[in-house]
């Protein structure tokens, strides 16, 4: 590593000196690319997200060098390295919650741009879960109106029926399977249609 009089200014020299900024930051890669990989893959899994990580940290050197003053300089990679792995995992849940957000936004929406729709598509589903649930076992007819009806996922259904997430499974199987032996087969489906 260079010694402290080397060192580069703060980033505040508005980038007249990025050949030594991007020396300085292979340098460090140089000395402790094997550290550096071992710690992001101590936070990190996901070898993609590793590499980007890695990458990162490469422009996060050139943009902010390690300052003169700093010793133990694996320490402030360790520091630099949970950051971002921080700042990663919470940008991509943030992108996530947002997806989540526009998706039921935009449900309500085309609810609100069509509620005659949604009105006939809600009394047919009941109309057809009232079928089914005739042609099923309690349980079976309980779990199918939660699970499709209710919009409940396999854990909210156990808690709800008091019953093991593998006996939901095992219901909602069932269920399934007597629902497609009541169907009968029909040769011409839209999809054989051409």
């Amino acid at each position: 590593m260079a010694e402290a009089d080397n060192r580069l200014p703060p980033s505040g020299d508005n980038g007249t000196d990025i050949p030594r900024r991007v020396g300085f930051a292979a340098e460090v890669f140089s000395r402790y690319s094997d550290e550096i990989r071992a710690m992001i893959g101590f936070n990190v899994k996901d070898p993609s997200r590793a590499d980007d990580i890695f990458q990162n940290l490469f422009i996060s050197l050139v943009c902010e060098p390690v300052p003169p003053h700093v010793t133990d300089v694996k320490a402030y990679l360790y520091r630099i390295i949970v950051n971002d792995v921080y700042d990663t995992f919470r940008r991509t849940k943030i992108h996530q919650e947002s997806v989540e957000k526009y998706v039921e936004d935009r449900k309500y929406d085309l609810a609100q741009e069509y509620p005659q729709d949604s009105m006939i598509e809600a009394e047919e589903t009941r109309q057809m879960l009232g079928v089914i649930e005739r042609q099923l076992p309690k349980h079976q007819a309980v779990v199918i109106a939660h699970y499709y009806e209710n919009g409940l996922n396999a854990n909210n259904t156990a808690q709800k029926m008091h019953l093991s997430k593998r006996s939901v499974h095992r219901y909602l199987a069932a269920a399934k399977k007597k629902m497609r032996e009541l169907i009968p087969e029909n040769k011409e489906t839209p999809n054989d249609l051409t």
